[in-house]
């Protein structure tokens, strides 16, 4: 079995799969750094027991499984709903220490989409 290879201009070649290692990285890179230059260090954390997050590039149920799986990983995660078409994520959560805005993000840019807001649920 070979490797497909691409060829430099100085003729050595490079393993296409090195290539596409390398681009996924920088872009990977590129998109986390933008969400937390915008942020602040002392990112709050959650106050209610459940809050919305309005996600962007939610198309199907594979998304909202990886969605789904990032967030569970969060403490107090107890419950994920995906609404495919509206790109709202509802997560509600347990007793605890909360999940910080951050925490949050980094769980979306970890399942591959973007966050556009988080909306906490007012306690009665």
């Amino acid at each position: 079995m070979s490797i497909r290879s691409l060829v430099k201009p100085s003729g050595s070649r490079t393993p296409a799969f090195i290539g596409l290692a390398m681009a996924t990285l920088l872009l990977q890179f590129g998109c986390s750094a933008q969400h937390g230059a915008n942020e602040p260090d002392d990112s709050p954390a959650v106050r209610g027991t459940s809050v919305v997050l309005h996600v962007r590039g939610l198309s199907c149920p594979l998304c909202a499984n990886s969605i789904e799986k990032q967030l569970k990983r969060l403490a107090r995660a107890q419950h994920v709903l995906v609404d495919l078409g509206s790109g709202r994520v509802t997560v509600n959560l347990s007793p605890g220490p909360a999940p910080t805005h951050r925490d949050l993000r980094s769980a979306i840019d970890a399942a591959g989409f973007t966050l556009d807001r988080i909306e906490e649920e007012q306690a009665p």
